[in-house]
């Protein structure tokens, strides 16, 4: 037996969105929005007023960004300004989509993962990687990050490729992605529909009796 069901708002935890630049959160997330019929939000546009909320220095971020060696090290300042603004979002924000940026799912620090991790526990938290293989993904969006900057009338540093290959390889994100949707030939509606199933097959096996008393649930054999 095959369930199908109509789009609804996700009954439980948001789904979050993490990977690196140029993967393509955002696009997806706006399908997956529009497929379901719930709001969305990206982190990155509403971080700001959070990040301020604890003092967040602008000037004295810059300096650090500047002054790091590593993309770590370039990072450090704000990560704890990034933790506090996923717990806030997490709990004062109604969206049933969450498209995190690129820095909001890696950390260095076990206490600041731990954190996250927390705030993440009724969320279903999903990371896009173009290909299985780390090399691959970041050929695949080095070339996206060219031509995205390119059409902009700029050009793509070196600096920022080595943080993408940060992002990209960082064992945090996966510890907190419950499935990693690899997304290469393939557009946002295909890769939301299968987000929705796979969110929908895991509320599932959560509760089945729930799952198929839901509105607009047909039982279909298969």
């Amino acid at each position: 037996m095959v369930v199908v069901s109509t789009p609804l708002p996700f009954p439980r935890g948001p789904v979050v969105l993490i990977g690196p630049l140029a993967v393509g959160k955002s696009t997806v997330s706006v399908a997956l929005a529009s497929l379901v019929g719930s709001p969305m939000c990206s982190v990155d546009e509403i971080r700001w007023q959070y990040f301020d909320e604890i003092g967040y220095d602008r000037a004295e971020a810059t300096r650090r960004y500047a002054a790091g060696q590593t993309p770590a090290e370039k990072l450090a300042y704000g990560m704890p300004f990034e933790v506090y603004a996923i717990e806030q979002i997490m709990v004062r924000e109604s969206f049933g989509v969450i498209d995190f940026g690129a820095s909001n799912s890696v950390y260095e620090d076990p206490v600041l993962l731990a954190r996250v991790r927390a705030a993440l526990s009724e969320a279903y938290v999903v990371m896009l990687l173009p290909s299985e293989d780390p090399a691959e993904s970041e050929q695949i969006l080095a070339a996206r990050l060219r031509a995205i900057l390119h059409a902009k009338g700029e050009v793509v540093s070196d600096e920022l490729l080595v943080l993408n290959a940060f992002f990209i390889r960082h064992s945090s994100s996966r510890r907190l992605a419950q499935e990693i949707v690899y997304t290469s030939g393939r557009g946002p509606s295909a890769i939301a529909a299968e987000i929705a199933q796979s969110y929908e097959a895991l509320q599932a096996r959560k509760d089945p009796l729930e799952c198929l008393n839901r509105p607009g649930t047909e039982a279909i054999d298969d």
